[in-house]
């Protein structure tokens, strides 16, 4: 017997009241319980959609929110529709990102993500930038408070105040990583800009793997453009470099013109875009078949799958499609329509003795798409709790029997049943079975 939370929510009693799963004599049974209000902490039946209207994300061609009919002749555009449905997208991404050009100078390399906002996907960058000097002892000199950059030999005083032209300044870029969702082939980077400062008639020019050879008259100090087009880093890494035109004078690079960002990236990368897994979660694959039930065990074994079926309580007179029928969303809400039959053969249940055989449901249930917590304890009720990925129903642990200090009596208390323990004989080889009303659901 295992302890669960109590609840005052009723549901129709289910089939046994023996703990051995042994079923009863059929009898009648309570009236369906009514659906329970929504609300937007957490998952529920739905009567009609929430204003305003949710757009369509998945729905079989001839289907509507009221009926779930498709002819067989349309399963193929239908296939195409689920399939355009579902389908991941690609997207063109193109982010930049800004540094201080003090801070890549002092580190020597630094790692760089371009996050797309879109998809989600990534691309880490690894970015190198060294002295190139004819004194092999020359380094970056910090200017200004951490703000400009020299190069200089630090055993010479001064020398380090400026560039001049027979010093410079290489780049090298390659990739670290990307996310599965990036295509490697397309992704390109470029230096957009850089912070130089005049301090003598400095007249550098760039060169890159992106761009040919672009003189850089300056004036003052600015952000200047480098690259107006992207190099390629598949299986490649990209180089440029910083040069002095001979006879010309010296400057410095700088942080100061750009507010402390001197450096200014760019990478492009084609990526998958990431679907929403709120909507394109929900397995849809077999939704163009009519459900199946096996009776009994001889059926079983025979491969003698039914559509429609009868014992008297519930009636399948008609044959429907299995599992989700529909999909919805809305700013707030997901929903989700569905027959609530497997879209695996269901059954046999006790060789055919169980009472109780599945019904289309016709189900409409909205989840929120942001949930909130609540801040006190909420009990679950009896029936469905939620929806699996295949559109048949979760119910909670219990089997609607309760001790009450004295014996098992239907109806919910402190001492609840645990479904799977006491109703484990009952359930077919998904392990699922259904209620009175035919509600198709697992415990376990």
């Amino acid at each position: 017997m295992t302890l669960s939370p109590a609840s005052s929510a009723a549901r129709p009693r289910w089939e046994t009241s023996s703990p051995n799963g042994k079923p009863p004599a059929r009898r009648s049974w309570p009236a369906k319980t009514p659906t329970r209000a929504a609300t937007a902490n957490g998952p529920s039946r739905a009567s009609n959609f929430s204003s305003p209207a949710p757009t369509e994300i998945f729905r079989p061609h001839h289907s509507t929110p009221k009926t779930h009919t498709m002819k067989p002749s349309n399963c193929q555009l239908w296939l195409s529709l689920a399939f355009a449905a579902f389908t991941l997208t690609a997207s063109a991404a193109s982010v930049t990102l800004t540094d201080s050009i003090v801070s890549l100078a002092t580190n020597g390399t630094k790692y760089y993500t371009f996050v797309d906002p879109v998809s989600g996907h990534f691309v880490q960058v690894a970015l190198t930038m060294s002295v190139h000097s004819s004194d092999p002892v020359d380094v970056f000199t910090s200017l200004d408070g951490d703000t400009r950059l020299g190069i200089g030999n630090p055993s010479i005083g001064g020398d380090g105040n400026h560039i001049d032209t027979s010093e410079g300044v290489n780049f090298a870029a390659s990739v670290v990583t990307v996310s599965s969702g990036v295509a490697a082939n397309s992704i390109g980077f470029r230096i957009v800009s850089l912070g130089l400062r005049d301090t003598g008639g400095g007249n550098p020019y760039w060169f890159s793997y992106a761009s040919n050879s672009n003189s850089l008259p300056l004036s003052g100090e600015a952000v200047y453009s480098l690259d107006s087009a992207s190099a390629g880093l598949f299986g490649a890494s990209y180089l440029g470099y910083l040069r002095g035109v001979p006879g010309s004078g010296t400057y410095q690079i700088t942080d100061v013109a750009s507010g402390g960002q001197g450096l200014t990236l760019n990478l492009t990368f084609t990526a998958t875009a990431n679907s929403d897994p709120r909507t394109n979660s929900w397995l849809t694959t077999y939704t163009s078949r009519y459900a199946r039930i096996y009776t009994n065990d001889a059926a079983k074994t025979a491969g003698n799958a039914v559509t429609t079926w009868n014992n008297g309580t519930q009636n399948q007179a008609s044959p429907a499609y299995a599992g989700v029928q529909a999909v919805y969303s809305s700013s707030s809400w997901v929903y989700l329509q569905t027959s609530g039959l497997g879209q695996h053969t269901m059954g046999p249940w006790l060789n055919g003795s169980f009472p109780n055989l599945p019904k289309n449901q016709n189900v409409l249930y909205r989840i929120p798409r942001t949930p909130t917590v609540h801040t006190a304890t909420n009990l679950t009720g009896l029936g469905a709790i939620g929806y699996f990925v295949d559109g048949v129903a979760m119910f909670d642990s219990r089997d609607a029997f309760y001790w009450n200090g004295t014996t098992e009596v239907t109806g919910t208390g402190s001492w609840n049943r645990e479904a799977y323990v006491n109703e484990g004989a009952t359930f077919d080889p998904g392990y699922a079975h259904q209620e009175n009303t035919g509600t198709h659901h697992y415990h376990a």
